[in-house]
Formats: structure tokens, sequence, C-alpha cells
């Protein structure tokens, strides 16, 4: 399917949505915009059943064969999930692509340790030495 042909699938709310973030909104602030919420969402995705859909969805592992699961269903009822022209599931629009993929992987995110950058002086200056000393490890 060529380029406008996609876009001329989109219905106006996708359009909107992709008119958003082709205008720098986040995900958040796009979804404010156009009135719909992010922590509905969020909430969502605590139920197993909806991880169960969406996470092998967003990393490409899905099986067609879901689609006809009361999970997917369950999904697709709240707008979370669809189905595309080539009959494979897939996240319903751009901002739940984002914001389902932030949302899953928010535990792992807050695992990772803050870096510390022992070249930094106190006074928020860098320290040369230390600096080319840590490259040069």
């Amino acid at each position: 399917m060529s380029e406008p042909d996609r876009f001329a699938s989109l219905t106006e709310a996708e359009r909107q949505i992709l008119a958003l973030l082709a205008a720098g909104h986040t995900a958040k602030t796009a979804a404010a915009a156009l009135g719909l919420s992010v922590h509905g969402v969020n909430e969502r995705l605590r139920e197993a059943r909806v991880r169960r859909v969406v996470q092998p969805i967003l990393t490409g592992a899905s099986d067609p064969l879901m689609a006809g699961d009361d999970a997917f269903l369950f999904c697709q009822d709240l707008g979370l999930v669809t189905i595309g022209e080539d009959g494979s599931p897939g996240i319903a629009n751009a901002i739940y692509r984002e914001v389902l993929a932030r949302e899953l992987s928010y535990g792992m995110q807050m695992a990772i340790p803050p870096p510390e950058f022992r070249w930094k002086r106190d006074d928020g200056g860098i320290d040369m030495d230390a600096l080319m000393a840590a490259f040069q490890k």
C-alpha cells in the first residue's frame, strides 16, 4: 500500500493524532489535546490478560490466531488493538503504540541506575583529567 493510500485509510482521529505527533507533541500532550486518557490505558495494562495481548504485538511476536481469543476481543473492545488489512493483530493507533511500549517497559527503565559522572565537578563544570582517564579505560 502506498503512503497516500495508507494516509487515506486512517480515521479522522488517527489523522489528528498523527498531525500532533508530527508537530512535535508527545503522546501525553497529543492525548490531552484530543481529550483521550493515557491514564486509562495505563490502568488497563495492569491486567494480565491485556498484557498477554499487547506485549507480543509490540515485540512482533504475536500469533495471528490470537485474534479469536477472548483476551484479544476484550482489548479490541477497549480500542487498544485492531486487526490489520493483512489479518494480523496490531496496536490501534499511534498514541497507543508509543504509550503502551513506554508503560510496559517502565519497571525496567526505573531499574536502570542513574549514570555516575565522575568527571563532573561540584560547580557543574567538567574535570578534563578525570574525563580523559575514564575515556581511556
